[in-house]
């Protein structure tokens, strides 16, 4: 049986449908604010540095969205990681630490509205965010967004907001668990490690204004029943900020083709519902010969737009447009193969990572290291070298020879046999050498999985360029 995926599209605050929502840029390149970061350890009065008038001309000026690293680099003090070898010389200290970030700015310079906010769209991989003194909440997570109401925290006076955000390195060293990249930062075999881990506000800064209700996370999925249709569903939770009852409408507009609906809605003091349209309301929303998005090779990426507004007492309280694709992905499994499709049609999926070689290397001594790569040639040049791209074990234990080699379908595939291999005592990692066709009976975990041992490749052959990882 086919298992669908719901299809969800990028959402941008908001096109100017009303006066009354508007939207400001708090990044470093806008004209707000201008953000420099100092790490913690280093800000000795965190009280006066979270107010007005501070003195942070020790600070580094700060990219926003970026990584704190970035910063370094952009103000001069790092050498281009992208060169030569500049990225085996930073010292990691200096960087796998928390960071604060600060921002001054003028509420003169930012919109009226009933209720204004200061938005994160996702800080790495963690933070606690502080407006004029006050604290305003957390974010947990490289994908956490953060909506914090500062209408009675702005200055009134002369004197400037101040904006602060501790953000928190990632430290756990498990695959994928502080961020999506975690992997790539943290360096593998071909990939150096990254100083901080990425960690930073990482993506949008900006304040906006709404009244007593807003839109939040707004969410379009699609379904293709064929070529010929698409069908459209949109869910919103509403979220009533005030102390009253309140009632209005969401009125949305699909675009291309002028679609339109809208649905009354009535939400409690202080509560937060969910309003959702689908084809069995409004049978608009089934779309014949829809433009369909496609991944790229199989035709084109077309995208449709949804402006919804959210009336209250007839005035608009919030707007988002969110941007989507009329899609569906399907997957399925043949003969034990994973199969994607997308509208129906299956789909090669390419990309560079499509397979990992293992490998067991004879160490000065008589000692077996594994280890995984992508490519292996350039691999056991780095061991071979001794220098900083190697591996500590092997920089003090040079190698000597390669003793086994199999090919993982992919990353994870090849981090489970790395894994297991490096468990087995000595004794079973020379038979399994002796004998590589039982791995399954020596590592019954990997006995599904499919690796193909490569006899006959020496060490000498990867320095020399002469394997064919194909």
């Amino acid at each position: 049986m086919k298992k669908y995926l719901l299809i969800a599209a990028s959402l941008l605050l908001c096109l100017p449908l009303a006066a009354a929502v508007q939207k400001v840029s708090l990044n470093s390149d806008g004209r707000v604010a201008a953000w420099q970061l100092r790490a913690q350890d280093e800000v000795t009065d965190v009280k006066a540095m979270l107010g007005a008038g501070y003195d942070a001309s020790g600070w580094v000026a700060a990219v926003v969205p970026g990584a704190a690293f970035t910063s370094f680099v952009e103000a001069g003090i790092e050498s281009d990681p992208n060169f030569g070898d500049n990225a085996y010389k930073v010292d990691r200290c200096k960087y796998d630490r928390n960071f604060w970030y600060r921002a001054e700015f003028a509420t003169k310079d930012l919109p009226a509205g009933a209720r204004r906010w200061i938005c994160f769209e996702g800080v790495n991989r963690g933070a606690e965010v502080y407006f004029n003194g006050a604290r305003l909440g957390s974010l947990d997570g490289f994908m956490d967004r953060g909506m914090f109401e500062v209408t009675h925290l702005l200055r009134q006076d002369a004197a400037p907001n101040v904006l602060a955000v501790l953000v928190r390195v990632p430290t756990n060293p498990i695959a994928n668990h502080a961020s999506p990249t975690y992997i790539s930062s943290a360096g593998w075999d071909w990939m150096p490690y990254v100083p901080g881990l990425l960690g930073g506000i990482t993506d949008d800064v900006y304040f906006t204004t709404s009244g007593d209700v807003s839109l939040v996370d707004p969410w379009v999925r699609t379904r293709v029943p064929s070529r010929e249709q698409g069908v459209v569903s949109l869910t919103t939770e509403l979220k009533n900020h005030s102390q009253q009852e309140k009632t209005g409408v969401v009125r949305g507009v699909i675009r291309p083709g002028d679609i339109t609906f809208e649905k009354r809605f009535k939400i409690g003091a202080g509560q937060q519902r969910t309003v959702g349209v689908d084809p069995r309301e409004f049978p608009q929303l089934t779309v014949d010969d829809p433009a369909l998005w496609w991944p790229n090779g199989y035709g084109d990426q077309n995208l449709y737009t949804c402006e919804l507004t959210c009336e209250v007492d007839g005035e608009v309280s919030d707007c988002r447009t969110v941007t989507f694709g009329i899609r569906e992905y399907s997957y399925d499994f043949v003969k034990g193969v994973f199969q994607l499709s997308v509208n129906g049609e299956r789909i090669y999926c390419k990309g560079g990572n499509w397979g990992m070689s293992e490998y067991m290397l004879r160490c000065r001594g008589g000692s077996l290291y594994t280890g995984i790569a992508a490519d292996m040639e350039k691999r056991l040049r780095q061991h071979a070298s001794g220098g900083a791209a190697c591996a500590k074990y092997t920089r003090s234990h040079p190698v000597e020879a390669l003793e086994g080699l199999w090919r993982a379908p992919d990353l994870a595939s090849a981090a489970r046999m790395e894994y297991a291999v490096k468990r087995l005592p000595r004794e079973k990692k020379l038979l399994l050498l002796r004998e590589p066709e039982r791995l399954g009976a020596l590592l019954p975990t990997l006995a599904a999985e499919e690796y193909t041992h490569q006899p006959g490749v020496s060490l000498e052959m990867c320095l020399e360029g002469q394997y064919d990882e194909r």
